[in-house]
């Protein structure tokens, strides 16, 4: 049953009004049909008007549909029934002289629980060993495989619409991440269209029924990730995203026979690829962003320690940039997330929470010491732009990518 909709009993004496033009002779015919019924619903009374000598009640089932009722066992007037949704069960009997069916009741129960629909809401995922993160939407499953996932639409379909529940999960439209193993050797120092140029040739092997449509090179996610697209005469969609000599598969594919939903399913892959992004994977960092609007760093301010750093260091080919509201930018490690409070910020590669543990932080006042500071298990780089000190602190590994955030450090001009 679905969900029942709430009618004060006032308002069926109402629809009891519009039903009196269309009742019957006292005394009934033959039933034209007679069957055995459950239903989930609300009696009314009829008030002053008269069907016939058997009707007593209206009853809504929570399909909405209306009957007429009675009953030689229940006084549906009682308290417990009027106005109350019940679960009954009876006769149900059509007559060539009444308008609606006439329920007959024998039982009337506690009736079930509605069947409320869970809200949905959006959620954020996270693989890291797939290393991939995204929002998604809660009322969509998701799969998990080695090295792909799936994420599965609601079933729409009922059961009753279908030769099967196989028929029915058939029927549902998928987003696919995959991790492909392309072997691709062009990288962000090669020009663009060369890198294109690859990925077509292994995405148009691999995938023959892409080779008719024509590619688009597009940019998507945070990071805006280089991309090559296509789309299908099916209203797929395909993104082919560049990692390393691996090529990552994000894919919608449209199976529904309920056409209608195809332009919010759409909409629903279009919000997860924009909210996609590359996580660092386990012990490396790799090249994830492929945009061309690169901030480069600047020439330092003021002069810095630029000793040899004594630890192996994770290296950064790509480094995003954003504004603080705090009157200056700095660039940052594309992998990256990062968050900010008064005095400081924080850089992890991870969402930052409450319990996320940074890999760098950053800080400044208005006084200090320009210079680098090493101890075994920590680095500090400070600099003083426009007279203001700004430090960056954290595990020696990063202090290469300290050294190129804390050059790129500018006022910003109000």
């Amino acid at each position: 049953m679905t969900n029942l909709k709430k009618i004060l009993p006032v308002a069926f004496i109402s629809l009891a009004v519009l039903f009196s033009s269309c009742g019957s002779s006292d005394e009934l015919s033959d039933p034209s049909t007679v069957n055995q019924e459950t239903y989930n619903g609300i009696f009314t009374s009829l008030g002053n008007i008269k069907v016939n000598s058997t009707v007593t009640h209206l009853f809504e089932t929570d399909d909405g549909d209306i009957l007429y009722a009675y009953s030689d066992r229940y006084n549906l007037d009682d308290k417990d029934y009027l106005g109350t949704r019940v679960e009954a069960y009876g006769t149900v009997s059509t007559y060539e002289t009444l308008d609606k069916p006439l329920f007959n009741v024998k039982r009337i129960t506690e009736a079930k629980a509605e069947d409320l629909k869970e809200e949905v809401t959006a959620l954020d995922y996270k693989n890291t060993a797939l290393g991939v993160s995204f929002t998604y939407l809660s009322d969509w499953a998701v799969t998990e495989t080695l090295d792909s996932l799936t994420l599965t639409a609601p079933a729409i379909v009922a059961e009753e619409e279908a030769e099967s529940e196989i028929a029915v999960l058939a029927d549902l439209d998928t987003i696919w991440v995959v991790k492909l193993p392309a072997g691709l050797t062009k990288t962000s120092t090669d020009e663009e269209s060369v890198r294109i140029e690859e990925i077509q040739a292994y995405t148009e092997q691999e995938y023959p029924d892409l080779s008719i449509y024509k590619s688009e090179t597009n940019y998507v996610g945070v990071d805006q990730q280089l991309a090559v697209k296509y789309k299908t005469e099916l209203s797929d969609l395909y993104y082919f995203v560049p990692r390393g000599s691996d090529l990552y598969e994000i894919s919608f594919h449209h199976s529904s026979l309920k056409d209608e939903l195809l332009l919010d399913y759409t909409n629903i892959f279009s919000n997860l690829v924009a909210s996609f992004r590359f996580l660092p994977t386990e012990g490396t960092v790799t090249d994830t962003t492929d945009t061309t609007d690169v901030v480069e760093p600047v020439e330092p301010v003021e002069e810095v320690d630029t000793v040899t750093p004594d630890a192996d260091q994770v290296e950064f080919t790509k480094y995003g940039s954003f504004d603080s509201n705090f009157g200056f930018s700095i660039s940052y490690p594309s992998p990256w997330y990062y968050s900010g409070t008064s005095g400081q910020y924080i850089f992890a590669n991870e969402e930052v929470e409450d319990t996320t543990t940074p890999l760098v932080k950053l800080r400044w006042s208005s006084s200090g010491t320009a210079g680098t500071v090493r101890t075994s298990t920590s680095v500090s780089i400070t600099v003083n732009v426009d007279s203001r000190y700004y430090t960056l602190t954290g595990t020696p590994e990063y202090e290469t990518a300290m050294q190129k955030m804390s050059e790129s450090i500018k006022i910003i001009e109000e």
